[in-house]
C-alpha cells in the first residue's frame, strides 16, 4: 500500500503546501518584524497548490533541412491517327470483279504528350519531451 502513486502524490502536493506556507509565513514576519515588533501580530498562511505532472510533447519540423528521397518520372506520348475509307453504296458493290471507287472519309490526328515527376523529400524533424513535476499555487489566504 505505500508504493500506491495516489498516496504519493498526496503526499507530495501535502509537503508541498506545507513548505509554502511556512515559507510565506515566514517572509511576512521578517518584514513586519522590524515594524511592529516580534511579538505584536500573527501571521498564518494556508496555501492550495496544484502539483500535477505536465507532459508536453512537440515535433518542429524544418522545410530548409530536406533530403530528396526519391524521384519518380514518368513520359507518356500517345499518337493517334484514324482514317475511314468511305465506299460508296451502289450496285457496283455487288458486281464481280468490279472495284467500286473508294473515296477518302474523314480523318482525324491526335498527339497527347504528357510528362510528370514525383520527388520525394525527408524533412529534419526534432521531438522534445518536457516532463513538469513542478507546482503551481493556485489560491493562497
Amino acid at each position: 500500500a505505500g508504493d500506491d502513486p495516489s498516496n504519493t502524490s498526496a503526499a507530495r502536493t501535502l509537503g508541498v503546501e506545507q513548505t509554502v506556507e511556512a515559507q510565506i509565513g515566514d517572509n511576512i514576519r521578517r518584514a513586519l518584524t522590524p515594524y511592529l515588533g516580534p511579538d505584536n501580530f500573527r501571521a498564518s498562511v494556508k496555501a492550495d497548490v496544484n502539483t500535477d505532472t505536465r507532459q508536453t510533447e512537440e515535433t518542429i519540423f524544418d522545410p530548409e533541412s530536406r533530403v530528396e528521397r526519391s524521384v519518380q518520372s514518368v513520359r507518356t506520348n500517345e499518337n493517334s491517327n484514324q482514317k475511314q475509307a468511305s465506299t460508296p453504296t451502289s450496285v457496283e458493290q455487288n458486281l464481280p470483279e468490279t472495284q467500286a471507287a473508294s473515296t477518302e472519309g474523314p480523318q482525324s490526328t491526335s498527339q497527347n504528350d504528357r510528362k510528370e515527376e514525383i520527388t520525394n523529400y525527408e524533412i529534419n524533424s526534432k521531438k522534445i519531451a518536457t516532463v513538469s513535476n513542478g507546482y503551481t499555487v493556485t489560491k493562497m489566504s
